[in-house]
Order: structure tokens, then C-alpha cells, then sequence
């Protein structure tokens, strides 16, 4: 099972602007991958696990591999997932596999 963290304090949320939200969740996405990168290495290090819920998703960005995290991500609607505490690692990675996948093939 992964730990789920809070976005650390140096790595600053946007607030929503209706003009700038794409940019700035852009932005924050990269902060934070690059924040992780320091933090550790790893094939899913920096990826984003979604889950849906309600009428979008929950997002975590998976912060470490040893030992395994995840960092909420608290864009749109800031979904947070009851579910993601009872995921086993291999879930989380099969998820994000199966995610990407299915976004080369509909690209």
C-alpha cells in the first residue's frame, strides 16, 4: 500500500483563474514531477494516478517508489479518492499503465 502525502509547502497551488488555469496547472503538474524527481527515482516517479470520482477524477502524482507514495493532486475539482488507501502498489502501476495505453491509442 502507497502513503498519500499533501503537496508540499515550497510548491505553490494555483488558485483558479478562468484566463490562466490551463498554464498554471501546467506548471504546477511540472513543479511537482520535478519535485519528486529530487525526492527519488524510478520508472513511475512524477506519473499521475487517476481515479474517478463523482464527475471527474481524483489525482495523485506518485511521489516515491521505496517507499512507494503518492502526492494528492489537487487540481480542478480536487478530488480525493476513499479508495486510494486500500490499493496495493501493483494496482496503482497496472492503473497507470493501463491509462497510458489507452492514451497512445486514442491519440
Amino acid at each position: 500500500m502507497a502513503t498519500v502525502y499533501a503537496v508540499p509547502e515550497e510548491i505553490h497551488v494555483p488558485n483558479f483563474n478562468f484566463k490562466t488555469w490551463k498554464e498554471d496547472e501546467e506548471k504546477f503538474t511540472k513543479e511537482l514531477r520535478e519535485y519528486c524527481h529530487q525526492c527519488g527515482d524510478g520508472k513511475y516517479v512524477g506519473k499521475i494516478l487517476r481515479i474517478p470520482h463523482a464527475d471527474g477524477y481524483a489525482q495523485y502524482m506518485v511521489g516515491s517508489e521505496k517507499p512507494f507514495s503518492l502526492i494528492h493532486v489537487p487540481l480542478g475539482d480536487a478530488w480525493d479518492s476513499p479508495l486510494v488507501d486500500g490499493l496495493k502498489v501493483k494496482a496503482i502501476k497496472d492503473m497507470i499503465d493501463r491509462e497510458e495505453k489507452l492514451a497512445k491509442l486514442f491519440n
